[in-house]
């Protein structure tokens, strides 16, 4: 019988300069609150799927329980790591689930040699928002995905076929045509990631356009998300990143590299490996004046 693919993990990086979340906790609560962000990101990651819904009393004091906390000091921190962004609102408020995309994005190195991925934000939101939670038992119809309990059970077959999904999504190029009318997107530093790719790379050539798109948005939300807690400008981190992903396609000595496409896909799916890169620079590089004027949103209107 084969074994039941692994969607936790026995590690999570944990960078040693100072971000918001662990600044606003240790002021806030002192060396209580760098610990209780350590237990909650070490609960996440052995935890199947790296979400835990409280929602149920049991669960609850459980959860209170292997942090080593009472549950208004809990509930107190909880509620700060949710305000600095570095767990997901719509899940704590609305379902009682901690999530945190960061670090599922963190451990992204991680699933790229797993035929599992883990769920994302987007897919638990709309779990939980479909069915009641009941004695803690969620059954959700993502994917043919079945969530018990934190575990999850997959059909082989549906694996193979996302794998060969992403592997087609970033290996082939179709030469489909974008809308001729396209509305912009709302989100402005989305828009400002969308132009900064389609300066490099045709829209027709990043597959599929919706889901690009999409990840722009993603992107945003990421940048936003990553400013916060290093503190950096959202502009400045952008430039980095990018600068970050050239070096990793260009260092590259795996076909995941090698491959990569400078798209909006190509580069969430590469997200932890481009973070993990722009930290480790100690100055960051030049990158073209084309792609900082749109990121800057300086859009020049030369002919």
């Amino acid at each position: 019988m084969p074994r039941p693919p692994k969607v936790d993990a026995d590690y999570f990086p944990f960078f040693v300069k100072d971000g918001t979340t662990l600044s606003v906790l240790e002021y806030k609560y002192g060396l209580a609150g760098i610990g209780f962000f350590t237990q909650v990101m070490r609960l996440l990651t052995s935890t199947p799927e790296h979400h835990i819904c409280i929602a149920d009393e049991a669960r609850a004091i459980h959860a209170y329980k292997k942090i080593g906390c009472a549950e208004d000091e809990f509930k107190a921190m909880v509620t700060t790591m949710v305000s600095t962004g570095k767990l997901s609102k719509a899940l704590w408020e609305d379902h009682k689930v901690l999530f945190c995309p960061a670090l599922v994005d963190s451990l992204w190195s991680l699933y790229s040699r797993r035929d599992r991925k883990p769920l994302t934000e987007t897919q638990l939101i709309g779990g939980y928002g479909t069915q009641a939670v009941d004695n803690n038992r969620v059954s959700v119809d993502i994917n043919s995905i079945d969530v018990d309990n934190n575990r999850v059970s997959v059909p082989q077959s549906r694996a193979e076929q996302s794998k060969a999904e992403q592997s087609k999504a970033e290996k082939t190029l179709t030469t489909t045509s974008p809308p001729k009318k396209m509305a912009k997107l709302k989100d402005e530093l989305a828009a400002r990631w969308e132009k900064a790719f389609t300066d490099q790379v045709p829209m027709s050539a990043w597959g599929d356009i919706g889901r690009g798109r999409r990840n722009c948005v993603t992107l945003a939300t990421k940048l936003r998300a990553l400013s916060k807690d290093t503190w950096i400008e959202e502009v400045e981190l952008a430039s980095s990143l990018i600068t970050a992903f050239m070096a990793l396609k260009r260092r590259g000595k795996s076909d995941f590299w090698r491959t990569a496409t400078f798209t909006p896909t190509g580069f969430v799916a590469r997200w932890a490996e481009i973070v993990d890169e722009a930290a480790k620079e100690n100055e960051k590089p030049e990158i073209s004046e084309s792609t900082k004027e749109f990121l800057e949103g300086v859009y020049d209107k030369r002919s």
